[in-house]
């Protein structure tokens, strides 16, 4: 009998484990409370050192698989938090390039319902490389940040609004008609404009604007073409002066 708690253990898991080897220890308790149970015949120490063994033996077998289950679940969580971490913008804690190239697809191929038609935003803030310039990287930075929060929370909460690179951040709007989708991004582009943006309250605020382009997709396949699209279409944005929407729609 003492080998099956480890074997239950190991096959049923800690919880499931130990109620089903506790009812194995009440049965062999019952077995020597009532000897008419049984035709074999014990004496009480031997019954004693029986039942004490198999509950220490139940008791370290749970401690043992409690413990490997805990190591598990601490190393599942560690693999989570490295993924959030591999697929998150350290500056804006947004998702990054990585989510866009490896692990949005798996999600859109698993649920492709979910997402499509999709409607994709681009936007570039202007004239970034003066602001670096002109106040320095650190505000820079803080201008980055200013504009990765007016964008996340200013979406609906199934949109995703990652850090593309750079300056640049991309928007993904999972069922989002054409129209609507030009009206987000005039919106977003309106609270760009008239947010102020002071890092420092002793200074007037830094103007930021961004130029956005819009494009649509249909399925998986054609993403990558949708986001060149989009691309395009915010530089076409720069190209007519900055600080505007430019729409590619189906």
């Amino acid at each position: 009998l003492f080998p099956f708690p480890t074997l239950l253990f190991g096959l049923l898991g800690a919880r499931r484990g130990l109620i089903v080897n506790s009812s194995v220890a009440c049965c062999v308790l019952a077995l020597l409370v009532w000897p008419e149970l049984t035709l074999a015949q014990y004496r009480e120490a031997e019954k004693y050192r029986f039942m004490a063994s198999l509950v220490i033996v139940i008791m370290v077998s749970w401690l043992n698989e409690a413990g490997r289950h805990h190591n598990l679940e601490s190393m599942d969580e560690l693999q989570r938090q490295k993924e959030i971490l591999a697929n998150t913008d350290v500056l804006t804690q947004l998702p990054n390039r990585r989510f866009l190239d490896h692990t949005l697809p798996q999600h859109l191929k698993a649920q492709p319902s979910a997402y499509f038609p999709l409607a994709l935003i681009a936007c570039d803030l202007d004239h970034f490389k003066q602001i670096n310039d002109q106040y320095g990287h650190a505000i820079g930075d803080l201008a980055l940040q200013h504009v990765a929060r007016i964008l996340a929370s200013n979406l609906r909460q199934q949109d995703i609004a990652c850090r593309y690179g750079g300056e640049e951040f991309l928007l993904l709007l999972p069922h989002c008609q054409p129209e609507h989708c030009v009206r987000i991004a005039e919106s977003l582009r309106k609270l760009i404009e008239n947010a102020p943006f002071q890092p420092d309250p002793q200074q007037p605020p830094i103007p930021l604007t961004g130029s956005f382009g819009i494009a649509s997709c249909a399925s998986l396949d054609h993403l990558q073409l949708a986001i060149q699209q989009a691309d395009l279409q915010m530089y076409s944005a720069k190209q007519a002066g900055r600080n505007q929407v430019c729409a590619l729609l189906a």
